[in-house]
């Protein structure tokens, strides 16, 4: 028994119909790049928001056995092991030639190098307790107190005030550091301990820095610049060879000391300690500080800061780990600026801390921004996105 054949305009309907079905496979098919974020900062429904609306990026599945495209990692999550497995193709860590910056004895010797860079540098002595068990070799500091009165001393690693102690003599200095010598030198004399990052985390790498006894004052307090610098390592497939280029957020927080400043009482940190801890309220360079004194001071303090950071890009050529074709890591600077506006860079850590005051009607969240930008100045110009998500431009280049 035969069957009946279609008529010529069933047919056409039947393959026009297979097309528009193939066509819509295919379409569903189209592979969506992945991304993975752990971070203790940053909300994660906000930045999923981010993502999705780029209309070519999904959630990463953890089960999967491909590796996701961009992974973003954070505080406790840097050291969890359990993410380690991952290799992702964009990732927002470089390897530890970073320390070239992030190390506050090799930052000041990388930067006095540089003639445009050394003004903007506080005098500075780098020192390995180690070499100083013998204290009376301690006494070639005690010019540098005959020289600048009041000193910081602060351990290379250190970060969020951990160590710092403010000096107003060279016997307060003296009495410290034989403190320190007799609860490590035990510790140092291990020789496994003698690379760098051991050297910091037993606390033998310290700096003496000069104090700057005139410091600019916003409402009468003490105050620093917090300076989101951002360093990229971006492969060229044309080249085949990698690029770094350099970015500063154009937020720059402002946090100050609980009290207002005076002179001497050194050794109370609610007038010399500025945090974000003691910071009442948010306070921003670009909307306070320029209202508080001037759009010209204000500006020469921007062009100042793209100096810095343009010299600091200089002293960094971190690459990216084996696993990834292109990295970025943001960087936590500390800069102030005396009563004359002459600018100082204090330090660059690691530990970016993206600090927010979310009961406050003018607070702006930094950590939403940053990503928003993130994406826009790194990961867009690697993975177009399918949607025009709208311009943000915070980053500047130096």
């Amino acid at each position: 028994m035969s069957s009946k054949k279609p008529s010529k305009k069933k047919s056409i309907y039947i393959k026009k119909t297979r097309q528009k079905t193939k066509k819509k496979t295919k379409t569903n098919h189209v592979k969506k790049n992945t991304f993975l974020i752990k971070s203790k900062y940053f909300n994660y429904k906000e930045i999923k928001k981010l993502f999705i609306n780029r209309g070519n990026w999904v959630e990463y599945d953890i089960k999967s056995k491909q590796r996701p495209d961009f992974m973003y990692v954070d505080s406790i999550y840097i050291q969890d092991k359990s993410l380690w497995k991952y290799k992702p193709f964009i990732k927002n860590i470089v390897n530890d030639d970073k320390y070239t910056i992030a190390y506050k004895n090799n930052l000041y010797n990388n930067m006095v190098k540089l003639k445009e860079a050394k003004p903007y540098m506080l005098d500075q002595k780098n020192i390995d307790l180690k070499n100083h068990i013998n204290l009376n070799s301690l006494v070639k500091y005690k010019s540098f107190f005959t020289k600048h009165k009041v000193c910081i001393f602060k351990p290379v690693g250190g970060f969020a005030g951990i160590g710092i102690k403010t000096l107003d003599s060279y016997e307060a200095f003296f009495n410290y550091c034989k403190h320190i010598i007799s609860s490590n030198k035990q510790r140092w004399k291990n020789s496994k301990m003698n690379n760098e990052k051991n050297k910091i985390s037993t606390k033998r790498e310290w700096i003496l820095q000069e104090y700057i006894n005139k410091p600019l004052l916003f409402e009468g307090k003490k105050f620093h610049m917090r300076v989101f610098f951002l360093y990229f390592k971006k492969y060229d497939p044309v080249s085949k060879k990698k690029e770094k280029k350099g970015y500063i957020l154009d937020l720059i927080p402002i946090y100050t000391s609980l009290k207002k400043y005076k002179a001497g009482d050194y050794y109370n940190n609610e007038i010399h300690d500025s945090r974000f801890k003691s910071t009442k309220k948010p306070i921003f360079l670009l909307r306070d500080i320029k209202k508080a004194f001037s759009i010209e001071k204000t500006n020469k303090a921007v062009k100042d800061l793209k100096i810095v950071f343009k010299n600091v890009l200089k002293c960094i050529d971190a690459d990216c780990y084996s696993e990834s074709k292109h990295c970025f890591e943001l960087f936590g600077a500390d800069v102030m600026l005396d009563s004359d506006f002459k600018m100082k860079l204090i330090e660059v850590n690691t530990k970016v801390g993206y600090k927010t005051f979310p009961e406050h009607s003018d607070n702006i969240d930094i950590d939403k921004i940053m990503m928003g930008n993130l994406l826009e100045t790194v990961i867009d110009g690697i993975i177009p996105p399918d949607n025009s998500p709208k311009k943000l431009g915070n980053f500047i280049e130096v």
